[in-house]
């Protein structure tokens, strides 16, 4: 009988320890769900910036562009001229 009680103590300290240790899975799991949030949130921020500064670079070159089209307008006709024939030239014909 002395075996007997001695097991079923072992079996509940046993499962005393599994839900410690489920629990602690659980809370585990939580941390790292909220640390991959805060990681998703930083890049999506990051990447957000990045797009701003790459729209706002060019949205400036077209400033650039316009402006070296306004004061230069026969050199740009010309270069465009140009450009059109060496893709025409190069462009293979059927």
């Amino acid at each position: 009988m002395n075996r007997s009680k001695a097991a079923t103590v072992d079996i509940h300290d046993l499962r005393d320890q599994l839900d410690t240790v489920k629990n602690d899975i659980k809370e585990l799991g939580g941390l790292v769900r909220k640390a991959a949030r805060s990681r998703a949130d930083d890049v999506r921020g990051n990447a957000a910036e990045a797009f701003e500064r790459g729209r706002r670079r060019v949205g400036e070159m077209g400033e650039q562009v316009e402006h070296y089209l306004g004061d230069r307008p026969l050199q740009s006709v010309l270069i465009a001229a140009g450009i059109g024939a060496l893709i025409g030239f190069l462009w293979p014909r059927r």
